[in-house]
């Protein structure tokens, strides 16, 4: 099983999970861009499209940063 992701497949076995759905859609709408997040949290971009992707997960700190930074609630983070 594969999944096409902007124009790249991906191995579905690959994925821990499924991808952020609404946290890309939150990004979207306000102009939120990886590398914004990447900042916040001090890692690199690769790492934060890795989380949003489902190809790594999202430590429960990590999270609280975003949801506290752009007042957004956690449900972004439920698929």
């Amino acid at each position: 099983n594969n999944v096409i992701y902007k124009r790249s497949v991906v191995k579905l076995e690959t994925l821990k999970h499924k991808p952020y759905m609404k946290l890309k859609g939150k990004m979207k709408e306000n102009n939120i861009i990886a590398n914004d997040l990447a900042h916040l949290l001090n890692i690199s971009s690769t790492a934060v499209l890795q989380k949003i992707n489902g190809q790594s997960d999202f430590f429960l700190s990590e999270a609280t940063k975003i949801v506290n930074e752009y007042n957004w609630k956690y449900e972004i983070f439920l698929n």
